[in-house]
């Protein structure tokens, strides 16, 4: 008989020896992510000439290696007229069916109502502009240039290096086009990870080079609303999965306990459902202060209600991720439909909405969008799906894929453009950085490169970088 009441039970007067969790080591290196001054006041100029100071020097260094019949022309008042040229700037897409806020005050859009919202802002008739901190000149394509310049194909903002032919009315007829190289410091190591419908492996810690691999779990789109209870048993199978509680012992030995880590990558909430609720909860409420003869009371209960159905959602996701927080290290990001920040990088959720969970402070960790750590040498970075989301609109890019490989073309773009959200600021809203743009990539190229609240789970190995790139579904998306 156990000697305590709920001890572990016993074998021959023995207790079970319970799975240790492989342990590995991880460093957080999302610190350029985090904006401990927002000023407001300052001109997004500044983030644009910050990412072409970033990418300027790889960009031309691409373009010799390609091009080396050419000399590069460091500035673009320096090109000449009639004369075959190189130049590395910042592309610029004119973009005809792209929403301006300036219509909103147009006599026409009072008269009609506001445009409707397209799922694309693509047509035939965008142009490109490429500029510097010295001018800018307007791109023109024939049937030639399109098949290497094709503006469907291409965003606002990046960095990019052109050839072409400079016509007598100072417009540049390009011929190609070359993007920025990877870092000089960005040697990558080929990665073994492994994907599951939301999990992808990285190396385990051990002094010996055979050490079993790690498993991190990537999932995204929880998205708990007051509507959610009915669909809170696969995540509560998920926690009980990974925490040790159901599963065969061989299960929990090779499956379960090599889960070294969770990364919730955004929309853990539902914070626009948890609003209507308390909405409805406050109007109904005060429909039954209307028949009510004691008006104070009815105030305070409808306030109370309300309040009560938005804190709800909250609740429940904190009670959820304690349990995964007392097993194994938890990240949690930030996403569209949680609160915090619209702008990105969208800064740490705060501690206080998620009391339960905070208390384990060795395993629980709130966290930038975008994220970026190492675990065992392993390297993630990836976001909650806003720039993929954003790309989407405003290009072609990945359109002739099917359906579960549209973020993934998207991604691997990104990679090429060796920026992870080129239409911030333009189209995608984000903090006015002055001396540095957070979202060039530097320095070594991600093993593990992600996107959040995808329609369906992809992966897909990346030759250009050798790493591998993740689509993570929402997370109900796969039970419905």
């Amino acid at each position: 008989m156990a000697e305590f009441l709920l001890s572990a039970p016993t074998m021959g007067g023995v207790a079970d020896d319970s799975v240790p969790r492989k342990d590995v080591p991880y460093k957080n290196l999302s610190g350029p992510f985090k904006v401990l001054n927002a000023d407001f006041e300052r001109q997004y100029s500044h983030t644009y000439a910050s990412r072409l100071d970033q990418l300027k020097s790889r960009c031309g260094a691409a373009v010799r290696q390609k091009w080396t019949d050419l000399t590069l022309t460091n500035r673009v008042i320096d090109l000449k007229v009639n004369t075959e040229c190189m130049i590395v700037g910042t592309l610029f897409k004119t973009m005809h069916l792209k929403p301006n806020i300036l219509d909103e005050f147009m006599e026409k859009t009072i008269m009609q109502g506001p445009k409707p919202t397209l799922n694309s802002y693509v047509s035939g008739e965008d142009s490109l502009v490429i500029e510097d901190l010295t001018g800018r000149i307007v791109v023109i394509l024939d049937e030639e240039s399109l098949t290497a310049v094709d503006p469907a194909q291409l965003v606002s903002g990046l960095v990019v290096g052109l050839r072409g032919f400079v016509q007598h009315n100072g417009e540049l007829l390009a011929r190609d086009l070359c993007f920025p190289s990877a870092a000089a410091d960005a040697s990558t190591t080929a990665t073994t990870t492994s994907s599951s419908s939301s999990s992808s492996s990285s190396s385990s810690s051990s002094s010996s080079s055979t050490a079993p691999a790690g498993t991190v779990l990537l999932m995204s789109g929880i998205r708990v609303s007051p509507n959610s209870s009915s669909k809170l048993l696969p995540l509560q199978l998920l926690a009980d999965y990974v925490t040790g509680h159901v599963g065969s012992p061989n299960e929990q030995k090779d499956a379960a306990s090599n889960i070294c880590r969770v990364i919730v990558c955004g929309n853990t909430v539902d914070m626009q459902s948890s609003l209507e609720a308390s909405e409805d909860a406050k109007n109904h409420g005060e429909s039954s202060k209307a028949s009510s003869s004691s008006s104070s009371s009815s105030t305070s209960t409808s306030s109370h209600n309300s309040m009560e159905t938005e804190a709800e959602p909250l609740r429940v996701a904190d009670n959820l991720l304690s349990q995964f927080a007392r097993s194994v290290c938890i990240d949690v990001m930030p996403g569209p439909g949680d609160p915090a920040n619209v702008a990105l990088p969208q800064q740490p959720l705060h501690q206080c909405l998620f009391p339960r969970s905070s208390g384990y402070r060795d395993g629980f960790q709130l966290v930038t969008n975008p994220y970026k750590c190492e675990v065992n040498g392993q390297m993630l970075l990836g976001h909650s799906g806003q720039p993929v989301f954003d790309i989407a609109r405003y290009s072609n890019v990945g359109q002739n894929q099917p359906e579960d490989g549209l973020d993934l073309a998207i991604l691997e773009a990104t990679l090429k453009w060796q920026h992870l959200a080129p239409t911030a600021p333009d189209t995608l809203a984000c903090f006015p950085f002055k001396q540095r743009d957070p979202f060039v990539l530097s320095g070594r190229c991600p093993d593990v490169m992600y996107t959040a609240n995808a329609t369906k789970f992809a992966t897909k190995l990346v030759t250009m970088d050798n790493g591998r790139t993740v689509g993570i579904p929402f997370f109900f998306f796969l039970f419905i």
